[in-house]
């Protein structure tokens, strides 16, 4: 293993090790104050336990034991490039976590929440952290070449559609300004001009 492999490998363990510390999903704590649960698409939590251990699985087969079964490219360059990309990815999430505060509730396990966070990120993204971690899965892609990887990029995205939906028609029911809030922002990516002077 060459030191960009190690480079890569250790990056990556490191932003999935940053993102299960702001998930925090044992604990629960995300529930307090909040009595209305949103339904999440069928078989979610497992889909995303599968996720999470087959990305570590493939980072490693890739990067570590370069087994080349289901590898379409693997180069120093997307090794770096891919890195950059997942970082970015990460830094939305914490991001975007930091600032829905309270209001979180996982994908799988989502509540309606006390208040709609229409600020920072929120103004042009109505759901950044499922951006952050179809962000994130691009740049494990890159950075492995690994097939599998892009299954899971469309897999994650797929259910994180499903969610958004099935989270936007409740909070549509819930709060009477979200409509007009959908009309002035972007499910997962931004379509208008984003000013980040601004924040």
């Amino acid at each position: 293993m060459n030191i960009i492999d190690t480079s890569v490998v250790a990056t990556l363990l490191g932003l999935i090790s940053v993102s299960a510390y702001f998930y925090k999903h044992k604990d629960k704590k995300y529930t307090e104050g909040k009595d209305k649960k949103i339904s999440s698409p069928k078989h979610f939590e497992f889909v995303y336990r599968y996720l999470q251990l087959s990305t570590i699985i493939t980072i490693i087969l890739s990067r570590v034991v370069h087994i080349d079964w289901g590898t379409v490219f693997r180069t120093n360059y997307s090794g770096i490039s891919g890195i950059v990309i997942a970082i970015i990815g990460i830094a939305v999430f914490v991001a975007a976590k930091v600032r829905l505060g309270a209001n979180y509730s996982p994908c799988f396990d989502s509540y309606v929440p006390q208040d709609i966070v229409r600020d920072g990120i929120y103004r042009h993204i109505r759901h950044p952290i499922y951006t952050a971690n179809i962000i994130f899965l691009i740049g494990v892609f890159i950075a492995t070449g690994h097939i599998l990887a892009a299954v899971n990029i469309v897999l994650l995205t797929y259910y994180y559609w499903r969610s958004a939906q099935k989270e936007e028609a409740a909070l549509a029911r819930e709060f009477a300004t979200y409509r007009s809030y959908q009309k002035h922002s972007s499910m997962f990516f931004p379509t208008h001009r984003v000013r980040f002077w601004r924040y």
